[in-house]
């Protein structure tokens, strides 16, 4: 059975024409199926294979990846996490803070970068003590931020909330070089529905991953094409 690593070896075979880093969306068909482990294990496989890697964190509400990697637990694996640093990269980002005063850097105080130099990896968060009383939270569609991520990174990761808890895929699919079902299995009715809400966005299905174990259990197969009806 493939593993996690040669799945990521295979999302990062075919690099872009212009020279530009590859953007991969992790998607799951329906929450609970381990869609942030599998982003995560990517990122790291890449990274481990010499790529500099950003794992981009659209769960904003819940922010997995910077506590499954940030963590004071998480040191001995991972190493000190360093920052929280600006993760605007001068671009709107994937997030949108209303209303904030206007003018450069409004959404930086927001989004927090956090780098992990032993693993070559960085990975986006979220800094909710910073939204005030009156102020809301959006996902929104961010063509200048991925271009300015395509600049810094070989790749980036974005693990993508489930379509059951939120429509912000359709924001980022058409933008991903190719986007990755998370599965708990081929047979889920939900998979075709996910993979139609890549298509209607712009976006194609690079394979599918099907993680028959507990999320933090390092066991998942990968699968390439999509998921059969």
């Amino acid at each position: 059975m493939p593993s996690l690593t040669d799945a990521a070896r295979r999302l990062l075979a075919a690099p872009r024409v212009d020279g530009l880093g590859s953007i991969i969306a992790v998607c799951g068909a329906r929450s609970g199926v381990g869609t942030s482990y599998v982003a995560r294990e990517l990122a790291l496989a890449m990274a481990g294979g010499g790529a500099t890697v950003l794992l981009a964190d659209m769960d904003i509400s819940k922010c997995d990846q910077t506590a499954a990697l940030c963590s004071v637990s998480a040191q001995s694996v991972y190493g000190a996490a360093q920052g929280p640093y600006d993760a605007t990269y001068g671009a709107a980002p994937y997030w949108q803070v209303t209303p904030v005063a206007t003018g450069e850097g409004a959404q930086s105080s927001f989004g927090a970068l956090y780098q992990l130099p032993q693993r070559n990896i960085s990975v986006t968060g979220f800094l909710w003590d910073n939204v005030k009383d009156g102020q809301t939270v959006q996902i929104t569609r961010a063509p200048d931020y991925w271009t300015a991520l395509r600049r810094h990174y070989h790749a980036t990761v974005i693990d993508v909330p489930a379509p059951d808890r939120s429509d912000s895929g359709a924001t980022v699919y058409g933008f991903a070089d190719s986007t990755v079902l998370v599965t708990a299995s081929v047979k889920d009715f939900e998979n075709q529905k996910a993979l139609g809400l890549v298509a209607q966005a712009g976006g194609s299905c690079a394979g599918v991953i099907v993680n028959t174990v507990p999320a933090q259990t390092p066991q998942a197969g990968a699968y390439p094409g999509q998921a059969p009806i």
